[in-house]
C-alpha cells in the first residue's frame, strides 16, 4: 500500500514506521518536517501541513503514537459509538500495562490490559467494544454523566413503569 493510501485510510495521518516501510528515507522524513510540508501531531505520527485535525484524525494519531496494541477507549470510544458523554479534552487510548508509550501531552494514555474480545474495529480504528466502553466510562465519569450514559440503555429494555422511574433518576 502506498503511503498516501495509508494516510487516507487513517484519516490523513501515518506513523514514522509506515513512512519508512513505504520506501521513504529517514532523511526525506526529516526534510519534510523541517520545511513544514508535514506536521507531527503526536510522537512519530505525521500529516500533511494543511490537514484539518478532526476528532477521528486525533484518535488515529493517538493510536498510532501509542503502540501496536493501543485502542481508543473511555470517552473517545463513547464518541465513536455516539454515546451521550462530554468530549474529552484530548483523545483517550488504553495500552497494555507492560508497554511504555511516549505519546506526549496531547493524548490521555491509560495503562489497562484490554482483552482482544473487548476490541472492535470501527472503519479500521481499534476501539473498545460498546459494552467495554460503557464500563470504562462508568468507572471514570462523574455520577451524573454515568447516569446519562446508562439511561437510554436501561429504558430500551424496561417496561413502561420502570422506564418512567429511570427517566426521573
Amino acid at each position: 500500500m502506498h503511503l498516501a493510501d495509508t494516510a487516507r485510510y487513517q484519516s490523513g495521518v501515518f506513523s514514522r514506521h509506515q513512512a519508512l516501510t513505504s520506501g521513504m528515507s529517514a532523511k526525506v522524513v526529516r526534510r519534510r518536517l523541517a520545511e513544514g510540508s508535514w506536521v507531527e501531531p503526536a510522537n512519530n505520527v505525521y500529516a500533511d501541513a494543511g490537514l484539518e485535525m478532526t476528532r477521528t484524525t486525533w484518535q488515529w494519531a493517538a493510536v498510532l503514537s501509542s503502540g501496536e496494541r493501543a485502542v481508543v477507549s473511555h470517552r473517545s470510544a463513547a464518541q465513536v459509538w455516539a454515546m451521550p458523554v462530554s468530549a474529552p479534552p484530548r483523545p483517550e487510548v488504553s495500552v497494555p500495562k507492560s508497554s511504555h508509550p511516549g505519546p506526549g501531552p496531547r493524548i490521555k494514555v491509560r495503562a489497562i490490559d484490554v482483552p482482544p474480545g473487548d476490541v472492535q474495529s470501527h472503519h479500521g480504528l481499534p476501539v473498545t467494544s460498546r459494552q467495554r466502553t460503557v464500563v470504562d466510562c462508568l468507572l471514570t465519569l462523574p455520577p451524573q454523566q454515568g447516569r446519562a450514559l446508562l439511561r437510554p440503555r436501561l429504558t430500551t429494555r424496561l417496561g413502561p413503569t420502570a422506564r418512567a422511574r429511570a427517566s426521573r433518576a
